[in-house]
């Protein structure tokens, strides 16, 4: 079993929430992402509530990952990044930033010669799914690869043999595999006037539930099926997964492998989200599909002949 430190979500608790995770995780946990504080980067995430992050922040009790996810244009690149340099100066003197998340390279440029020797990971939303890009990757440690690489392990290999640095990947994401809304649905969430956009892929996924099947997660209980691919595991959830009961939840579940069915992993709007049993040979056989759903049937009748049978929580695989 790959023994693989997770990168948790921020969710607005009290500090002792957060002493209660260490106590409970502390050996399983490299950081806790949120958004840099002070300033608006334009993430294409929903703003969330902040009203314990300076005192979790500065308590030290874990040490944070910081998105800048910014989809910076040409004409304000200047004078975004000196903002950032500014903010991030500050985080780093101030708290304890063990890496910084991008999504654009000439951000991870300058970070790395501003702040030299501050690990420099590249979001999921760079979107590296082919060892060919890894030459674009100069100041880049880390990488959350493509969503798409979640279910296709043998290009994941690929990829990770040509990697000297480290691959992340993401268990609960559920975006649908090579969505082609999903590029458009981040740069839709960088609008301040769209608190929660909807999600672009509704009204296929009304016409084509089973599509849920073929979303980047991975059950707990699946996740040795992928071991040896990855180095470190993220938890998405910052929306999702809130409310403190639950994020600890299934925050246990996924650490100690202990299984979970598709609607209960704190995925997105595209996820599974009724409950329906994935056997392992089901998913077993979606790591080896060719990704061809016009001449497959093999997840819409898997949905179709399971969806209704009921909770099979106690015969998960």
């Amino acid at each position: 079993m790959t023994i693989a430190k997770w990168t948790i979500p921020y969710i607005d608790q009290p500090i002792d929430f957060w002493k209660l995770l260490r106590k409970e995780f502390h050996p399983f946990i490299k950081s806790v992402y949120l958004p840099i504080p002070g300033i608006n980067t334009g993430s294409g995430r929903p703003l969330r509530p902040d009203r314990h992050v300076n005192k979790f922040l500065d308590s030290k009790v874990f040490p944070v990952s910081l998105l800048i996810n910014a989809m910076i244009l040409k004409n304000t690149a200047v004078k975004v990044f000196e903002s950032i340099r500014i903010h991030l100066k500050k985080a780093i003197y101030k708290w304890w930033v063990d890496e910084i998340i991008v999504t654009d390279l000439n951000l991870a440029n300058f970070i790395s010669n501003e702040f030299s020797g501050l690990s420099i990971t590249a979001s999921t939303l760079m979107n590296i799914y082919s060892p060919s890009q890894l030459i674009y990757l100069e100041n880049i440690d880390s990488i959350v690869p493509s969503t798409y690489l979640v279910r296709k392990p043998e290009l994941l290999s690929v990829l990770k043999n040509n990697y000297s640095g480290k691959i992340r990947l993401i268990v609960n994401e559920g975006c649908l595999s090579k969505c082609p809304f999903r590029t458009q649905h981040f740069y839709e969430m960088i609008n301040d006037d769209l608190i929660f956009p909807e999600s672009l892929c509704t009204h296929i996924l009304n016409r084509h539930p089973w599509l849920r099947l073929t979303g980047a997660w991975i059950l707990p209980q699946h996740l040795h099926l992928l071991d040896g691919l990855y180095d470190e595991l993220k938890l998405s959830g910052r929306i999702t997964l809130s409310k403190p009961e639950r994020y600890v939840h299934v925050l246990s579940h996924y650490i100690n492998r202990k299984p979970l069915m598709a609607h209960e992993i704190g995925g997105g709007p595209a996820s599974v989200y009724k409950p329906i049993k994935i056997s392992e040979d089901f998913y077993k056989q979606t790591l080896k599909c060719k990704g061809n759903c016009l001449l497959c049937n093999y997840c819409q009748d898997y949905w179709n002949k399971n969806l209704n049978l009921g909770d099979f929580r106690k015969n998960v695989s």
